[in-house]
């Protein structure tokens, strides 16, 4: 197995941050993968998960939302009347 170019849960967490000025903690990010809302890992060392950085950044270019409120999507009511 080749492991180059693969990232661990940490180095997902310092891209995120990197890449939006957020952190995120290492238990809401292994929720979002167990909820498919972050791209699953690509390997397994052992337990450890390991993730495609072109996935990763895939998955930052399209999530929705800031501060923890996903935007509306398209389709998507508030819940409210409309």
């Amino acid at each position: 197995m080749d492991t180059r170019g693969l990232l661990t849960t940490r180095q997902v967490l310092d891209l995120v941050e990197e890449h939006t000025g957020r952190t995120i903690a290492a238990g809401t990010f292994r929720a979002y993968v167990a909820r498919g809302q972050a791209p699953p890992a690509a390997e397994r060392i052992g337990r450890e998960p390991l993730w495609r950085r072109r996935d990763i950044m895939t998955w930052l270019s399209k999530r929705p939302g800031t501060a923890g409120r996903p935007s509306a999507r398209p389709g998507q009511g508030t819940g409210g009347a409309e």
